[in-house]
């Protein structure tokens, strides 16, 4: 059974979304080495955006947590995501999965491409594309617009929308808390 997340636009500005597009452009007309660590890098930074907002805003108590310090690699931002109820352990296993495939493009010059059957057999672990629906909403009365709907085909397409749901997920807790541990944002 999905679990749906409806996002509304207002949580973005108009320099992040535009920020976002681009991002989202070059992730899908790239290679897939550069697809994988652009998009991986991005799906990091907005999970650090998050965590550090559920934090005291002390920028630089911050800075040396998140800089070279514990929270300085991606997954130690995961192990603090689950830990305080950001995210699922499903979606931890599903982030981990992303750091580790982005790790092997980065790390492994013979390996080029999500149809490499390491790359593939990693991008098969990535269950949010089944378990989220995403619906965005612009007005209170407007039909919602169902994204991410079609058919998944390709590792590559498996690892990009995992990365988009996730970045939506990740925007959306910035403004809103969920309501008690065990009931994750995403």
């Amino acid at each position: 059974m999905a679990t749906y997340i409806t996002i509304r636009p207002a949580g973005t500005s108009p320099a992040e979304q535009d920020a976002l597009d681009r991002a989202i452009d070059e992730i899908i007309l790239s290679s897939d080495r550069a697809a994988a660590i652009v998009a991986a890098a991005f799906v990091e930074d907005y999970l650090t955006t998050a965590l550090q907002q559920k934090l005291v805003h002390d920028q630089a108590a911050l800075a040396e947590m998140f800089g070279s310090g514990p929270l300085g690699t991606f997954s130690a931002k995961i192990k603090l995501a689950y830990l305080i109820g950001l995210c699922s352990k499903e979606s931890a296993n599903c982030l981990n999965t992303i750091r580790k495939i982005r790790n092997t493009f980065a790390h492994n010059i013979s390996i080029s491409s999500f149809e490499e059957p390491r790359i593939r057999d990693l991008t098969n672990n990535l269950s949010v594309p089944e378990k989220y629906k995403v619906t965005l909403v612009a007005e209170e009365n407007q039909t919602p617009i169902h994204l991410f709907s079609e058919p998944i085909t390709t590792a590559r397409q498996r690892f990009v929308t995992s990365c988009q749901m996730l970045l939506f997920a990740f925007i959306m807790a910035r403004h809103v808390r969920p309501p008690a541990l065990d009931q994750p944002i995403i």
